[in-house]
């Protein structure tokens, strides 16, 4: 006879949009940091001050990874970067700020 197994539901944040999310600090790569229930998520591309909406793209046990979905209030430091292949390139994470914003994490 055949059983079934029914997996319970695990509250996994991947693929969800968190709204309205303040950015904290810079990592060591460049990218923008907040907590979510106590856990590091990591946004590449963001800036320190910034509110942003955020889908979370991969999520391990101890921190996630996710992106910009939509930029709510930009930091001052958001410039226009000055290379056209910057979005694909991946060489230069912060292209996308002011130098002296840079240099102060």
């Amino acid at each position: 006879m055949a059983q079934f197994f029914k997996a319970s539901p695990k509250n996994n944040i991947k693929s969800r949009i968190l709204k309205n999310v303040l950015i904290e600090k810079l990592d060591h790569q460049g990218r923008g940091l907040f907590f979510y229930q106590n856990k590091p998520i990591f946004i590449g591309g963001a800036l320190i001050g910034e509110i942003l909406d955020v889908q979370v793209t991969e999520s391990k046990k101890r921190f996630s990874k996710g992106k910009i979905t939509n930029i709510i209030q930009a930091s001052e430091h958001r410039v226009t970067p000055s290379c056209p292949h910057y979005e694909d390139c991946g060489g230069c994470h912060l292209q996308h700020t002011t130098a002296s914003a840079s240099s102060r994490n």
